[in-house]
């Protein structure tokens, strides 16, 4: 970095304080020997010399003076912490960031005002673009990116997550995150885009890209909450499809047997059921662990808790969690309606009170017990939506995505007899 020197008439030595006193006893003082991280604009040392070290070279014959070499004068743009506080990984994170902000910086000129002593170096008067330096150091020294050893474990687990999210994104997430989260992240960050711009299902990419439009009205749903809140959202948009479509052995398996070899009859939560004839009647637990199961088989898996504890005193039915980032599913059984406004009055508030310690997002997952019609079933783009909750005197809407399930169902060959 250079700047250009000019200068004014300068001043006796009587007039000059003690430089180094002054750097001891300052408010806040350089300590003998630590060694500080600086930002310095360096200068021609040939204009340094004819502009400023030859003009004041008389002085440097009093009492207690003695010359500055021109090639080490400088202007100190930023001061930063000690470096024995600094990891290497991020000087050198900090170096290739200033580095490449700073080179959309033009040349500029650094003019100085009359020349001065204070308590610590001459004082310079920055224009505009030596302004714009300092606040690209300040701000660069001021982010903590990720140490050299999260790094190091974010290339070597989910490199396909370094490409897609960034390094720093990958490394604060390594941070926190197990060998196999980071596994099962990457395996989501490389298929994602795959999946996003392949997949033609006509209910999934409508029904999901109409999701998180509404979410976009939310000021919370950017950097990373966007990007994590938006994989969980996908997840649970296929598994309302699955539920949707798939017969009970393609969901939960061929048919079992007990030890005596005799065939164990499976209840399908979602098919039709009589209490009169002594059928079980679903219950939450059924559409929880379905959706458990889901989850934990699919991209996300090693990020899935069910019944976790000390969620907003209580226990949260589906937790997922990305490092420091949790989203809770709440999962409910309705036999009056399956009617949104009436599902939001009875469940919303419970699905938004997990939020309050965590970004402002969660999920409802509603199984539907209502009496059915041979008439047909709603759609899932039809049994999904985005709803809002702010409870009185909060400042804050919370998001939650809400979706009915739909149990006790006819099959279509139900339909035709």
């Amino acid at each position: 970095m250079f700047g250009r020197i000019t200068t004014a008439a300068p001043r006796t030595a009587r007039d000059m304080d003690d430089f180094f006193a002054g750097v001891l006893t300052r408010a806040i003082p350089w300590p003998v020997g630590q060694a500080d991280l600086h930002w310095h604009i360096l200068h021609d040392p040939l204009a340094v010399e004819e502009q400023l070290a030859g003009p004041y070279r008389k002085l440097t014959d009093q009492p207690g003076l003695a010359a500055v070499e021109a090639r080490w004068v400088h202007t100190t743009v930023m001061r930063g912490g000690p470096v024995a506080q600094y990891r290497t990984a991020e000087l050198d994170t900090i170096l290739a960031r200033v580095r490449e902000e700073a080179a959309a910086i033009a040349p500029f000129e650094l003019a100085y005002g009359r020349p001065e002593v204070g308590r610590a170096a001459l004082e310079a008067y920055s224009g505009e673009q030596a302004r714009r330096l300092w606040e690209l150091t300040t701000r660069i020294d001021a982010e903590e990116p990720p140490g050299e050893a999260e790094t190091e474990r974010a290339h070597r687990l989910a490199p396909a997550a370094v490409k897609a999210l960034g390094r720093a994104f990958t490394g604060r997430l390594a941070r926190t995150s197990t060998d196999d989260d980071l596994k099962a992240i990457d395996d989501l960050a490389y298929r994602a885009d795959l999946t996003r711009l392949h997949n033609s299902d006509p209910v999934v990419v409508p029904l999901l890209n109409r999701l998180l439009h509404g979410l976009e009205a939310f000021p919370d749903f950017v950097g990373e909450t966007r990007r994590t809140f938006t994989v969980l959202v996908g997840q649970t948009v296929h598994f309302l499809r699955a539920a949707a479509d798939l017969d009970t052995a393609t969901a939960f398996g061929e048919r079992r047997t007990g030890p005596d070899g005799k065939r164990i009859k499976f209840r399908d939560y979602r098919r039709r059921f009589d209490k009169a004839d002594g059928d079980l009647v679903p219950v939450e637990g059924d559409l929880q662990q379905h959706f458990y199961t889901r989850l934990l088989s699919g991209q996300i898996g090693h990020l899935v808790q069910v019944e976790a504890v000390n969620r907003a005193l209580g226990r949260a039915d589906i937790l997922v969690h990305f490092g420091s980032r949790q989203y809770l599913t709440e999962i409910k059984k309705n036999h009056t309606s399956n009617d949104r406004a009436y599902l939001e009055k009875r469940y919303l508030a419970q699905a938004a009170e997990y939020t309050n310690t965590t970004a402002p997002f969660g999920q409802l997952l509603v199984l539907d017990l209502t009496e059915k019609k041979k008439a047909g079933t709603l759609r899932v783009d039809e049994l999904t939506w985005l709803a809002k909750h702010r409870p009185p005197n909060a400042l804050i809407d919370r998001a939650v995505v809400a979706a009915v399930v739909t149990g006790n169902r006819y099959t279509p060959s139900d339909f035709s007899t």
